[in-house]
């Protein structure tokens, strides 16, 4: 049987919504699924800023399963969470994933892009290929019997309202053409460091989506129940995911 685990920030949890509501008739179709699942955990994430404070309590991790008789989508998601800082044994359900039936895509870095990479003067500052270096070697560590393939950054968006956090280094309101052009660096270090570690090329999220960033139409803009926009509307989370479930379920 195989699994697809994609294990991600805020941006897999909106795409585990589109699956949900397509999984029947789109993406797996004419598969009976015996379990679906979602659950939100309780585990507070208590991120840390790279001055070593502790920041954004209570934003909860999201999984999402869908599951048949032969095989299985899972999506995690955990808001925020950058990959610097990523830690696949905070939440237990990572141990499972490790087989040599499962293929586990992370898609992190989002966060490193838009708000720490950026921010040179930061005590403790990683640069991007020390953090890219971290993330894929703990993803190896991790995960030895599993297929593994890593999912570019999504690409940053040109409008950005930010969430004011009360630690504002945090969320940072940093002009559009600086964190473009840390992506850039980020996706090439990430492809370098797949290469260099026998594994995949990682998904190009720009190539699926025909966009090198987020416009502002490709945004929600109603409802506005958060304190900033760096979301997608569903159709492009749909598209995303289509595109990676047709390579690697069928």
């Amino acid at each position: 049987m195989k699994s697809l685990y994609i294990t991600g920030d805020s941006h897999a949890g909106k795409m585990a919504n589109v699956l949900f509501e397509n999984m029947h008739n789109k993406y797996v179709p004419n598969r009976e699924f015996s379990t679906v699942t979602s659950e939100y955990y309780d585990k507070v994430v208590d991120h840390i800023d790279e001055n070593g404070n502790k920041i954004l309590h209570g934003m909860s991790s999201i999984l999402a399963s869908i599951k048949s008789e032969d095989g299985s989508i899972t999506i995690a998601s955990t808001p925020g969470r950058s990959a610097l800082n990523l830690d696949y044994d905070f939440y237990g359900y990572t141990s499972e994933w490790d087989s040599e039936e499962s293929i586990v895509m992370p898609w992190y870095g989002y966060i490193d892009i838009k708000n720490w990479l950026p921010q040179t003067g930061l005590n403790n500052y990683k640069n991007t290929e020390q953090v890219v270096d971290a993330y894929v070697e703990k993803t190896i560590k991790k995960f030895k019997k599993s297929k593994i393939v890593f999912i570019n950054p999504m690409p940053q968006f040109l409008v950005v309202a930010t969430a004011r956090w009360s630690n504002f280094a945090c969320d940072p309101d940093i002009q559009f053409e600086d964190r473009y052009s840390y992506h850039l660096e980020f996706t090439e270090n990430l492809k370098n460091k797949c290469l260099s570690s026998g594994l995949d090329l990682p998904i190009n999220i720009s190539e699926i989506l025909n966009s090198e960033w987020i416009e502002p139409d490709m945004q929600f803009k109603k409802p506005m129940n958060m304190a900033y926009n760096d979301h997608l509307t569903p159709k492009y989370y749909d598209k995303i995911l289509t595109n990676i479930i047709s390579r690697f379920i069928g």
